[in-house]
Parts: structure tokens; C-alpha cells; sequence
């Protein structure tokens, strides 16, 4: 007699809506953990005698952040995406390729916002050794 398997209990939508929010809170969590910071950075850069310079370099960098951060989540979230098919489908090569071409990726995209980055503090310094 072949061995009887127990069946897998049938998920309500409540079940569903659980685990959507259980699988959601760590997002949640890392966007308000952000804003808290910026609101913190803020409020520190606000108790300074001149603020105004300060505060517009922490408004321009909270953005900047956010900006780096949708396009890294945008990419973790295509690969994450292509991997989980490829895997679904039994392509586990191809499932190893496309994670290699998203670390890739991610490794590339990290360079230009260094090389970005590191080109405006230059700029920015000379800007700030012009004005005094």
C-alpha cells in the first residue's frame, strides 16, 4: 500500500492576508527606519548657530539616498523575480546565471555612485572654496 500523505490545509484569505503583512514588515520596517533617520539627521543639523547650508546638504543627501535605494531595490526585486522562475521551472542553470549577472549588476551600479559620488565632493568643494 503506497504511503498516504496528509492533505496540505486549504488557506483562507485571512491566512493569505497574514502572511502578505508578515512577509511586508521588514520592508516597512527598513522605509520607516529611513525616514526616522532623516528626521533625526534633521533635527541635529536644525540645532546648529547657521543651518541653512547644513539643512540643504542633508535634504539634497536624504534624496539621493532614497533615489540609490529604489534603484537597488528595483534590481533586487527584477532578479529576485527571474531567479525564483528559473528555479520554478527546474533551470537551475540559468536560475545561477541570472543571480550572477544581478551580483554583477548590483557591483557596477555600486562603482558609478562611487565614481559619482567621489567627482561631486570635488566639485563641491571647490564650489564651497569659491564662495569664502
Amino acid at each position: 500500500m503506497p504511503p498516504t500523505h496528509a492533505a496540505e490545509p486549504r488557506r483562507t484569505s485571512l491566512d493569505r492576508e497574514v502572511l502578505a503583512l508578515a512577509l511586508a514588515l521588514p520592508a516597512a520596517g527598513s522605509g520607516l527606519s529611513l525616514l526616522l533617520t532623516t528626521w533625526i539627521d534633521t533635527w541635529w543639523v536644525a540645532r546648529l548657530e547657521a543651518p541653512d547650508e547644513p539643512l540643504a546638504a542633508v535634504s539634497i543627501a536624504t534624496f539621493t539616498v532614497w533615489i540609490f535605494g529604489a534603484i537597488a531595490a528595483l534590481v533586487g526585486m527584477g532578479v529576485t523575480a527571474l531567479v525564483a522562475r528559473y528555479e520554478g521551472a527546474g533551470k537551475s542553470a540559468a536560475a545561477a546565471y541570472v543571480a550572477y549577472q544581478g551580483v554583477l549588476g548590483a557591483l557596477a551600479l555600486g562603482a558609478v555612485a562611487a565614481l559619482l559620488g567621489s567627482s561631486l565632493r570635488s566639485s563641491t568643494r571647490s564650489w564651497k572654496a569659491t564662495r569664502r
